[in-house]
């Protein structure tokens, strides 16, 4: 409410008021049958500014990276700061150390503040006792404020701001794809010279890093290369404020999908929300086998039962973002709803609730669900996708 009352000094507090409680009843209209003249406001107000961006405050100075990941590519070379456990791991990962003995490798991929170490350590607390034989490996997407820690670097990847998330290209030095950082590590993972014992590869992301792994996990061109070689793969996908549709349906006011009004929201089915304008890596793709194939991966959503702030200061409220749900609890239970209606004989996706869980992905990663996911420890019977949905939460 505070951001509200700054936004216009001078109104009186009352108005603001108003206009706040409006904007959420817009926002819980902001669906396919939703009347158009409702959500009207919020699109003009959300094509006013460019679709919102997580703009969460930077947490504490990290410690440096352990390493650096030497990511090449037809577009380039580029070195991307990777904060690992063990550390040798880095060594291993580009092809320089003594080979690992671990089954299991974990990359981690953080939120909007880039805050990589944090979230390696929420991994590494829900780990438990089977630490020989599992890495974590944690990149960090840098942006130019990133620069000064760690060490400054003409070689170090470096976003505009939040498009990492995207999946868009670096800004320099090369214009490499957040989605051609993740295959090249799959593919270093998956070479059985370092990581002869390994056997599954879980890529996890909360929150920003929910959206780039979804993403991913529905466009990325290494997977079967990687499963070759006897590496399975697993998707774990935490909160995220925004998913990758395949087509126009959106959720309904009345709990049920259908196509989405373009005239409510032009950009509704743009990329990163639809493939619309996607970027070079997943343009001219055919979007149906690629929703065919992204049903039968190994998907796993996890969702905080108590992410529900609709007026959460990182929240997108696009409205293209809001078209999909009021909150992030909505947005991913809409979308496990629109696979399931979607793909219904194909579907692999599962699903789990860290119960009282706020937008936290120490919170989510280290419930039982959360440890299930990421290491099938025992505690939490993740639920299959094509069943019951996650309970409705307003």
């Amino acid at each position: 409410m505070s951001r509200l009352l700054a936004c216009v000094p001078h109104a009186p507090r009352i108005a603001v008021l108003a206009a706040a409680m409006l904007s959420l009843c817009a926002a819980g209209s902001a669906l396919a049958d939703g009347p158009a003249d409702r959500i009207k406001p919020v699109a003009a107000a959300s094509r006013a500014k460019k679709p919102a961006k997580d703009t969460e405050a930077t947490s504490a100075p990290a410690p440096a990276p352990t390493g650096r990941f030497v990511v090449r590519t037809t577009a380039g070379v580029g070195d991307m700061p990777v904060y690992a456990w063990p550390a040798q791991a880095v060594d291993a990962l580009n092809h320089t150390g003594i080979p690992s003995t671990a089954t299991r490798a974990v990359i981690v991929v953080h939120g909007i503040r880039r805050n990589a170490a944090e979230e390696l350590a929420d991994v590494q607390r829900a780990l438990g006792k089977d630490r020989d034989n599992v890495i974590l490996i944690a990149p960090r997407f840098s942006e130019s404020a990133d620069l000064s820690s760690g060490g400054a670097s003409d070689r170090v990847l470096t976003w505009r701001k939040g498009n990492w998330s995207d999946g868009e290209a670096a800004a320099g030095p090369a214009a490499i794809s957040s989605f051609d950082v993740l295959d090249e590590m799959l593919m270093a993972l998956s070479d059985r010279n370092q990581f002869p014992a390994l056997r599954q590869i879980v890529v996890a992301g909360f929150s920003a890093g929910g959206q780039l792994v979804q993403r991913y996990a529905a466009v990325g061109s290494v997977f079967a290369a990687v499963e070759r070689t006897g590496v399975t793969l697993r998707w774990v996908v935490g909160d995220p404020g925004s998913l990758l549709y395949f087509d126009d349906i959106r959720p309904t006011a009345r709990g049920g999908f259908a196509p989405f009004r373009a005239s409510v929201c032009p950009g509704f089915n743009q990329w990163k929300y639809g493939f619309e304008l996607a970027p070079a890596y997943a343009a001219n793709r055919n979007v149906q086998w690629l929703a065919s194939d992204y049903a039968q991966r190994d998907v796993v959503y996890l969702l905080g039962g108590n992410d529900t702030n609709a007026l959460h200061p990182a929240l997108d409220k696009s409205c293209e973002g809001e078209a999909q749900g009021v909150h992030r609890y909505a947005r991913l239970r809409n979308f496990i709803g629109y696979m399931k209606a979607r793909e219904p004989q194909r579907l692999a996706h599962r699903w789990g609730v860290a119960p009282g869980a706020g937008h936290s992905a120490g919170q989510v990663y280290n419930s039982a669900c959360g440890k299930a996911a990421l290491f099938d420890a025992p505690g939490c019977t993740l639920n299959a996708a094509s069943g019951a949905l996650p309970a409705m939460i307003p």
